[in-house]
């Protein structure tokens, strides 16, 4: 097996709190990360699912000592789930390189996996009926 290893470098300004759309440079990053991984067949993708600098999550790092609250990573979440969700309908049309999407979530509680969990199956529904 082949691994890669992408780097996408944030403004360290970005606290958290700046709101991010899917028009902004960090969308931008994940976008042609997400076409590199299916230009060379990358099969999985692991992906910290609020694209922020962990010592921002959590509040424990040398260059924040601010708390994100839950509704703005939750924010956050929604576009970053909405930028696959439109890169995979674009990309619809040919068989999929990328098949795998792990998403890692910071330690927030059960509350924040509960909400994360909503909006995963807001943004891509799925039937639960099915076996």
């Amino acid at each position: 097996n082949l691994h890669v290893i992408f780097h996408l470098c944030l403004d360290t300004k970005d606290d958290g709190d700046t709101p991010l759309s899917l028009h902004s440079a960090l969308m931008a990053g994940l976008r042609n990360i997400l076409c590199t991984c299916e230009r060379y067949d990358v099969a999985k993708l692991f992906l910290p699912i609020h694209l922020m600098y962990p010592a921002a999550v959590t509040g424990t790092g040398v260059t924040t000592e601010t708390r994100i609250s839950n509704t703005a990573i939750l924010r956050r979440v929604n576009v970053v789930l909405r930028c696959i969700k439109a890169f995979l309908v674009e990309n619809s049309m040919r068989p999929p390189n990328l098949r795998t999407f792990h998403f890692l979530l910071p330690n927030r509680g059960d509350d924040f996996l509960r909400h994360c969990k909503a909006h995963l199956f807001h943004i891509f529904p799925c039937d639960t009926q099915q076996t």
